[in-house]
């Protein structure tokens, strides 16, 4: 799935709340996060993939379904749910942004990484 759909989908999936990506239960969370969630990550497999030295592109999760996404693309759809989340955007407006960095084509890659589960906490 492309992100432009799982950011669409993900939208309809949990309650806004730009300040997390997924709460531990899965029932909010920003774009990024309802994005995770319109593929099939759980809350849980997410925060057991964290770990200090990860950022959220370097994901496998993330790696594995959006390899072409950068830091900066995470960051700037965060700003842009903010403006969702206070009533000065939509998520239309969300997904213009990533339609507009999105490669046409998508070659997903196969990231095979083991990771200890971390305590559940929220980022």
């Amino acid at each position: 799935m492309k992100l432009i759909e799982a950011i669409i989908l993900g939208d309809t999936l949990k309650q806004a709340n730009p300040r997390t990506f997924i709460s531990p239960d899965g029932s909010c969370g920003c774009a990024f996060g309802g994005a995770l969630l319109a593929v099939g990550i759980t809350a849980k497999q997410y925060i057991g993939e964290l770990t200090a030295f990860n950022e959220i592109h370097e994901l496998p999760c993330v790696l594995s379904r959006w390899p072409w996404i950068e830091q900066k693309h995470i960051l700037k759809i965060g700003e842009l749910y903010w403006l969702v989340y206070e009533g000065k955007a939509t998520i239309e407006d969300v997904a213009a942004y990533v339609r507009s960095v999105e490669p046409a084509e998508q070659i997903a890659a196969v990231v095979e990484l083991e990771t200890e589960p971390k305590a559940e906490v929220c980022q």
